[in-house]
């Protein structure tokens, strides 16, 4: 008989549950995470790059976060995207679309997240996050993107594996697929 889940412990923002021998994170304080690829009219591929504590480097990534965790619990999906694009990356996009939904890591949390991408991206603002976050924005031509990211990774900075599927996705939509 399967165990109860049960709140082996409870920080912050996150619930540590206990269920059939399985330990996963639960991030009370949001319905999902939103990942935004941002392309501009020029085709050029906006990847942000942070300083993220639990790994002590600098990550390249794309504009995300939590989907309700601002003053608005009834916060869409979309606006939580359009939100996160300019806090990070001072972008708006001319057209933003959905693109897929997925679990974020299966094996240790409940989150889901819900990639966008974010077609006309034009800088509105400098970006660079809020409360402590310090961001770089990059604009990297997409043709270019993939050798940029490698060349970055071999300078010690972590590149979110998500990056490169982003690249992917963009490389397609723009080529009609």
């Amino acid at each position: 008989m399967p165990d109860d889940p049960h709140i082996a412990f409870r920080g912050r923002y996150l619930d540590v549950i206990w269920e059939d021998a399985a330990e996963y994170t639960h991030n009370r304080r949001s319905r999902g995470v939103v990942l935004v690829i941002p392309v501009t009219e020029a085709g050029e591929i906006v990847f942000i790059e942070q300083y993220r504590i639990p790994l002590k480097c600098a990550v390249i990534e794309y504009p995300a976060g939590l989907v309700g965790d601002e003053d608005d619990p009834d916060e869409t999906f979309e606006a939580a995207a359009r939100r996160e694009l300019l806090e990070e990356a001072g972008y708006e996009a001319g057209e933003l679309a959905f693109l897929m939904r997925g679990p974020a890591s299966p094996g240790s949390s409940t989150e889901l997240v819900s990639f966008y991408l974010a077609l006309r991206a034009r800088q509105v603002a400098d970006g660079a996050g809020t409360d402590g976050e310090s961001i770089q924005v990059h604009r990297i031509p997409l043709p270019s993107a993939t050798a940029w990211l490698k060349r970055r990774a071999s300078d010690s900075v972590l590149v979110d594996p998500r990056v490169y599927l982003g690249v992917q996705l963009a490389a397609e939509r723009l080529k009609g697929g």
